[in-house]
């Protein structure tokens, strides 16, 4: 019974042109279209946020090493500025207005701790909401991570295996309606068109 109906069903559908056109052909063509459209515009927001000079709020010692090794940072990094901050509250408020767009902030003992030849923590700060900067924050975090390895290698010779200087955490300050508008609004104007 129940097959019958259905095949009933199927048989009127399939006979109607406009619901063939609706159902098949225009998700057909639409839905590539949309998904070329979409990816051009991710990769164009991907590629101007990485040529972006960015600001990086440091809250540590002026002349210290991560100051000093990310004003020598190469251009294929990106360009950068720095910014010196007393305390984090500050330099949080600072990344959500997009004053700067990401903070590193190391310990009091962070540069005794290098001396030591200590595995020593850095925090990076970003706002997850905008496109690119995690990869930023990221690269970053391991051109630090290189030099200082790179610096340990040579006073101790030692094999790469034998040194990890740098724990970097990623601290996303974007709260979760933030992010979720950002996954819906970059999604949700797409099915609307192709409906």
């Amino acid at each position: 019974m129940i097959l019958t109906i259905f095949l009933k069903e199927l048989k009127d559908t399939l006979r109607d042109r406009r619901t063939i056109m609706m159902m098949v052909v225009i998700p057909i063509l639409i839905f590539p279209l949309i998904l070329n459209v979409f990816i051009g515009i991710s990769s164009s927001f991907e590629k101007d946020a990485a040529n972006k000079t960015i600001t990086i709020g440091i809250i540590g010692e002026k002349n210290g090493f991560i100051s000093n090794t990310l004003s020598k940072t190469p251009d294929q990094l990106g360009k950068c500025k720095i910014k010196f901050y007393a305390d984090s509250a500050s330099l949080i408020k600072d990344i959500q207005i997009d004053s700067i767009q990401m903070g590193i902030y190391s310990s009091k003992t962070f540069e005794a701790s290098l001396v030591e030849k200590k595995p020593t923590p850095i925090i990076c700060y970003f706002n997850g909401t905008d496109i690119g900067i995690k990869s930023r924050a990221e690269k970053y975090i391991s051109y630090l991570e290189e030099k200082a390895l790179n610096k340990r290698f040579k006073e101790l010779k030692l094999e790469p295996s034998k040194v990890k200087p740098i724990v970097p955490l990623y601290v996303n300050i974007a709260s979760d309606k933030e992010m979720l508008g950002k996954i819906a609004g970059g999604i949700l104007p797409y099915i609307f068109i192709a409906f």
